[in-house]
Parts: C-alpha cells; sequence; structure tokens
C-alpha cells in the first residue's frame, strides 16, 4: 500500500491522497482501515478545508484565501504589531507549526507572497504549490534531532511521503531555490522563509537565508526585511486543537505574531560583501535577543 501511496502522492498531491482513499469503485481492506484512521484524527476535515483553500486561492487571492483557510480552521491570530509591508522584501521568522506560512500570509495583504518551504506543502494544492518555492531534506541528524518529540514525527511521516534525497542533490536543488527566492525580492515581491527548519530554535539556524540575502542583493540595491515572532501555538496545541474542538482552543486562546520594524542591513551594520554565513549569525543573534523589535534600532549602536 505505502509504495502506491508514494507514487499517487508525488503524482497528484495530498489532495490526490485523499480522493484514492475515498474513491468507492476501488474499496479495499487497506483504504478501510485508512478510512478509520481519518475518522479518528481530524485529517479528513483538515484535508477538505485545504481543497477549498486551494480553490479559493484563484477565485478571492492568496491573501484572502489564507485569512479564511486561517478562519476555517477555527485558529485566531492577533497581529501585536500592525506593519504595512511593501514593495520586495523578505519576511523570516520562527517556525513552530507547519501552518506557519500561510498564519503570516493571512495579515500581510498581499497576493504576491512566495513562501521557501518543504516540498510536501507545494504538493498541498495545485495553487497552493505555485507560492511555494521547495526545498528538499536528505537524511541528516541535523534534521531530526533538533525538533521537539511530535515535530519529529511528523517530519519522518512527511519523509516517507516525499523521500530523502542525496546530499548533492539537496544542495544543487536548494541553490535554484535560492536563486528563485532572491530574484523574486528584486522583483517587488514578498518572501517568507523559516531559518530554523521547523526546529523552532534559534539555534539551529541554516545558511539558507544569508544566501537568499546575498542574492536579492546582487543587484546593489538595498533589500527590506522584516522579522516575525509566532507566540502562543505549538504542534501539541495544533494536535488538541483539532483532535478535541478545533472551535476552542486556537480559537479562544489566539496566536500572536509580532513583525519587526522594516530592517535593512545598514541598519545591522551589516555588508551585504560579507560571507553569507555572517549575514546568518547577525540575524540569528538579533532574533534570538529579540533586537529586532528595539525601537528605533537603537541596538545598533552597539556595533
Amino acid at each position: 500500500m505505502m509504495p502506491a501511496l508514494k507514487k499517487l502522492y508525488s503524482q497528484k498531491g495530498t489532495l490526490g491522497v485523499l480522493e484514492w482513499i475515498y474513491d468507492k469503485k476501488r474499496f479495499i481492506g487497506d483504504k478501510f482501515l485508512l478510512k478509520a484512521l481519518f475518522k479518528i484524527f481530524p485529517l479528513e476535515s483538515m484535508l477538505r478545508i485545504t481543497a477549498s483553500y486551494d480553490s479559493n486561492i484563484q477565485k478571492i487571492g492568496f491573501y484572502k484565501s489564507s485569512k479564511k483557510y486561517i478562519q476555517d480552521l477555527g485558529v485566531t491570530v492577533i497581529e501585536d504589531a500592525k506593519s504595512e509591508i511593501k514593495g520586495g522584501c523578505l519576511i523570516f521568522g520562527n517556525h513552530p507549526t507547519g501552518l506557519d506560512p500561510y498564519i503570516i500570509s493571512s495579515i500581510l495583504g498581499r497576493d504576491d507572497i512566495y513562501i521557501v518551504a518543504d516540498i510536501y506543502q507545494k504538493r498541498k494544492g495545485e495553487n497552493i504549490g505555485k507560492q511555494v518555492i521547495p526545498i528538499v531534506y536528505s537524511r541528516t541528524q541535523k534534521n531530526l534531532a533538533n525538533r521537539e518529540f511530535l515535530n519529529k514525527i511528523g517530519f519522518y511521516v512527511m519523509r516517507q511521503f516525499t523521500g530523502y534525497v542525496d546530499r548533492a542533490v539537496v544542495k544543487k536543488n536548494n541553490e535554484k531555490t535560492i536563486q528563485i527566492a532572491g530574484k523574486l525580492i528584486q522583483d517587488g515581491h514578498v518572501v517568507l522563509i523559516f531559518p530554523d527548519g521547523g526546529s523552532n530554535n534559534p539555534e539551529f539556524w541554516f545558511n539558507g537565508i544569508g544566501e537568499v540575502i546575498k542574492t536579492a542583493t546582487s543587484n546593489q540595491k538595498p533589500i527590506q526585511m522584516y522579522a516575525a515572532n509566532i507566540k502562543g501555538i505549538s504542534t501539541y496545541l495544533l494536535i488538541r486543537h483539532f483532535l478535541f474542538n478545533r472551535k476552542k482552543y486556537l480559537h479562544d486562546n489566539p496566536i500572536t505574531i509580532k513583525l519587526s520594524q522594516g530592517i535593512t542591513l545598514e541598519m545591522l551594520k551589516l555588508n551585504k560583501n560579507l560571507e553569507s554565513k555572517e549575514i546568518t549569525e547577525r540575524l540569528r543573534s538579533e532574533f534570538k535577543t529579540e533586537r529586532l523589535w528595539v525601537p528605533n534600532y537603537a541596538y545598533n549602536k552597539k556595533y
């Protein structure tokens, strides 16, 4: 069964798997077991909401459909600090759950948002996939060991569908992703990136953010950046929310997003000619200490 599902997933994505499970003409024992699991856990309703989200993007745009998607999931989002995002920019943030890209997209008021995300996000639907710049993973200790228990399980399960890729292939594919992300920023669009790769720990940032910044500034024009900090949600809370009453846990206890003021490399006393790892490390250090939210960047006088 698993090889067949993996093949179907690679061809038609998440929604294709849902259709296969509920195809009455092809009912078998394995599908009966899967249907039972889908009833016990909230997978069916979540996938159907995702299908509606994918369809709505064509009708009402990415921003409004993202806002409706979060509402349909029963999640309440409060923006802690209003920030008008104009022009090409990079938004980077923590990554407590797989919903984070869509939570952030639901508050930005723009349709031209592109998300650097795990390739499985691209397979959620055709229209959702158009907003995703996919990255792929290899089987490395860093990708697994630095995650909390439930996050680690989710990562492992998704790898059974998307597979692990040889590190040389990963490097080549992700270099292309970095080039696409940088070009989109240069062309005036918004790119979201989550440097911790899902560990939700700023200690474990990957260097992709520095590479994207280097690429985006290759035309010698400064870029605007914003730090996004998501609080009040975790994989555990998300599972509890969907398992028991999705109109209660994350509805009555809203999550908050805090966006920093616009940041430039110059404000951080950073030179775009620095190595990407140095840029990544400075941003990581600032994010970790939350100095990116200090008004008027008074902290930059320390450097």
